[in-house]
């Protein structure tokens, strides 16, 4: 690999009339308020004052490594290696410094000082210094724009253009007048577009060591020597940088490129942030092995040949949709215990691991080799499981990887859908029974439930599962009941613990519930009579009063009936 190692400085870089392209395997501008402010403030601090003279010092802002040839005549752009984050900051930095001079009548200034932003090719045509293919609108459009459009709309689930977006407000808010000429490092002797001019100058000035290779195709060594030199990458960028500078082709479409970006669109949920990183190492348990997020790429490159990327990408982008729906719960509408089931996995219980084992199960539903019945028995067990083990017992959920992994890859190598229920008894229920608590502990737990409609409980979210559950056994239904809310029976008082108890919680139609206010015990068991759960209308016909030793009495028969329920499923 031939390296052309050279001093230089961000002006000279910035007139190199070279555009400076983001590689498509770059990872986003992820520089968040400590990294941008920490180099805002380390500019100020090389700005001295000396007898009645403003001085922009050097400050040396490291290594920048590019791939293509500045003296190359014939060639309008280089690749970045490694400075992107720091180019695109300097970017921000110099469009909001353009703003504010506009703003304050420096019409010249601004537009001097724009020129480190774009440039015109040997055609008189306006180019923007840094292009990079993932940053629009709003770094194209607005950072990169003279003439700024007022109202740039960005996706909130846009991660890199909101980043954009929150460096400059900081920039602008920092530079304003007021706030600039009062900062400690700041001498308030001097006039405030004097201060914006050295800010730009000792920016200009920044001292640099740029690395070039004329060759394109060393950018991926480069890229992965840098990860290895003590500036970590993330393993995502690694695994991205490999796939692309493999699949390099980008005309008549750039199909690696494209395939990428959806992947990272469907990991896009409002309720939820899905990393890339959880996303793939869940994806390569559930089909390839266990694997920690530290060896993502070493695991990657060992074990998918470089043919292979390609049909690879797609099976990661057809993964991504099932993810998501899993997480959106957009599976079945014919198989309403299964929507119920995630629901419950993923609002009630927050469960990550188990993803691992329903990528498996939509692999083997897709291939039709489980049944309905199978399907239905192995989420039964893990929603049993998880109310025990995570909700009741408080357990994390770490250990379970490894099982869930194993499991997955033994379902994977079934030769037909017989095989499946014995693999089920015989390795998840047989493992997963193993961590279940002792009927005692089961008891303990489950009477200490507690649910406020007032107070912000940490057990409120298993109360409302436990109430819902209760529902669902006596009804025989597929799902939840949405028309229902929870009901104290005894009214809630929180200077009295005893009726937040689970045993003084039911469902009632919630056109029910909103019409009995605090009404007492006696005049409540009235009007349960009008309620169709089966579950209220077996309350009302037991109970002809109600008390607080009678809330103890039904906490321990609930206990005995919801182990019975949870049990019946390891047997």
């Amino acid at each position: 690999m031939n390296f052309y190692p050279k001093p230089s400085s961000v002006r000279t870089l910035l007139q190199s009339k070279k555009q400076l392209v983001i590689p498509r395997f770059q990872r986003e501008y992820s520089w968040d308020r400590i990294n941008y402010k920490e180099f805002l403030y380390d500019l100020l601090s090389n700005i001295t004052y000396e007898r009645n003279k403003i001085v922009p010092n050097q400050y040396f802002l490291g290594t920048m490594l590019f791939a293509g040839d500045f003296e190359d005549i014939n060639s309008e752009s280089v690749e970045v290696i490694d400075g992107q984050q720091r180019l695109t900051t300097i970017t921000i930095l110099f469009s909001v410094l353009s703003d504010i001079l506009k703003k304050i009548g420096q019409e010249k200034l601004s537009d001097g000082i724009f020129q480190y932003i774009q440039f015109k090719n040997e055609d008189r045509v306006e180019m923007p210094i840094i292009k990079t293919k993932t940053s629009h609108p709003y770094f194209a459009d607005f950072i990169q724009s003279y003439e700024k459009e007022k109202e740039i709309v960005i996706s909130k689930d846009n991660y890199e253009e909101n980043n954009i977006r929150q460096t400059y407000l900081f920039f602008y808010n920092e530079l304003s007048e007021n706030i600039l000429m009062n900062n400690e490092k700041v001498s308030n002797k001097y006039e405030y577009v004097d201060i914006l001019k050295a800010i730009r100058d000792v920016t200009l000035n920044c001292s640099i060591i740029s690395i070039t290779t004329k060759d394109k195709k060393e950018g991926n060594k480069l890229f992965e020597i840098l990860n290895a030199k003590g500036k970590p990458l993330a393993q995502m960028d690694l695994i991205k940088n490999l796939i692309f500078t493999e699949l390099n082709k980008t005309e008549p479409s750039d199909k690696a490129f494209n395939a990428w970006e959806k992947i990272k669109d469907n990991l896009i949920i409002n309720d939820e942030i899905i990393t890339l990183e959880d996303f793939y190492r869940h994806f390569w348990m559930a089909s390839r092995g266990k694997i920690g997020k530290k060896i993502l790429y070493d695991k990657f490159k060992s074990g998918i040949a470089k043919d292979k990327y390609m049909p690879f990408l797609k099976e990661l982008l057809d993964n991504s949709v099932y993810y998501r729906n899993i997480i959106e719960n957009r599976i079945s509408k014919k198989k309403r215990w299964k929507n119920n089931a995630l629901d419950v996995f993923n609002k009630y219980f927050n469960l990550r691991q188990v993803r691992i084992i329903l990528i498996t199960l939509n692999y083997l539903e897709e291939k039709k080799m489980i049944t309905n019945k199978n399907l239905k028995e192995i989420y039964d067990v893990l929603e049993s499981f998880h109310f025990s083990y995570t909700m009741l017992m408080h357990n994390t959920s770490n250990k379970l990887e490894t099982i869930y992994t194993d499991f997955s890859l033994k379902l994977r190598g079934v030769c037909n859908k017989n095989e499946i229920n014995g693999l089920t008894k015989e390795y998840l229920i047989k493992k997963l029974k193993d961590l279940l608590p002792t009927k005692d502990q089961f008891f303990e737990q489950f009477k200490k439930i507690k649910y406020s409609s007032k107070l912000k409980l940490d057990t409120n979210i298993t109360a409302k599962y436990v109430v819902y559950k209760m529902n669902l056994f006596f009804s025989e239904n597929e799902s939840f009941d949405i028309n229902g809310s929870i009901e104290h029976i005894i009214n809630e008082d929180i200077n009295k613990e005893i009726t937040l108890n689970i045993g003084n919680l039911i469902l009632l139609e919630e056109s029910i519930n909103n019409n009995i206010g605090n009404a007492s015990v006696d005049e409540k068991l009235v009007m349960y009579k009008k309620s169709q759960y089966k579950e209220v209308q077996k309350f009302v016909k037991k109970y002809k009063t109600f008390g607080e030793t009678d809330i103890m009495n039904r906490s321990d028969e609930l206990s005995e009936y919801f182990y019975k329920k949870i049990i019946k499923n390891f047997n």
